[in-house]
């Protein structure tokens, strides 16, 4: 862990408030459509690829109806990825504000991963609705957990606060309509608390 910490500041050796990624796609994607089928990049970090792969397999099993961020506890630099379903792909190469803002979510899990590695890498059991457990607890105390708030935080800086009101909303309406995915309507309550945040968040631009 020590190891691969380091190798993390060496990756981000520059210091900067924000750090400009970008995706990129293939000229040919594969078909059918399924594996990786994009990298997130950033010129100021040269070694950095997050891989971005279509598995409808493993959101359904972690019972995400969201883009979600995976990574090897062991090797968090090396195998590094945010998963999708090939609709959120598509919607994706056209812009569309929720999937947007869903995947600058999970880079700025990453970009703050050095402040809440062990808070994010302890974590494995998804059994409150697609929820950790303390994503659950925190969502009983209406609030949102450390390392949540910094990837929104993130996403915000991304999107402005306008287009991330629009995509939650449309991540409430999603949420809505796959109750499958909430035990006692936990993950419509967890965003709730994200809208009311990136309400009231003051961003460095926005002063």
């Amino acid at each position: 862990m020590a190891r691969n910490r380091r190798k993390f500041r060496e990756l981000f050796h520059v210091e900067a408030e924000r750090m400009t990624y970008y995706y990129a796609f293939p000229e040919e994607l594969p078909d059918p459509l399924t594996g990786i089928v994009g990298y997130v990049v950033n010129d100021s970090a040269p070694g950095l690829k997050i891989a971005l792969e279509i598995d409808e397999e493993y959101l359904k099993g972690q019972k995400s109806i969201f883009p979600l961020l995976y990574i090897d506890p062991e090797n968090y630099i090396g195998d590094c990825r945010i998963v999708l379903t090939k609709e959120m792909f598509e919607r994706l190469q056209k812009q569309d504000p929720e999937i947007l803002f869903g995947l600058w979510h999970e880079v700025g899990q990453f970009h703050t991963m050095e402040e809440h590695v062990e808070e994010y890498l302890s974590y494995s059991d998804r059994s409150n609705s697609g929820m950790t457990a303390d994503q659950y607890l925190a969502m009983l105390n209406n609030e949102l957990l450390p390392y949540q708030e910094a990837a929104d935080a993130f996403a915000q800086a991304y999107c402005g606060r306008d287009e991330s009101i629009i995509a939650i909303n449309g991540m409430i309406s999603r949420a809505k309509k796959h109750p499958e995915t909430m035990n006692d309507r936990a993950l419509l309550q967890e965003l709730l608390i994200r809208k009311k945040a990136v309400s009231a968040r003051e961003m460095p631009q926005e002063k």
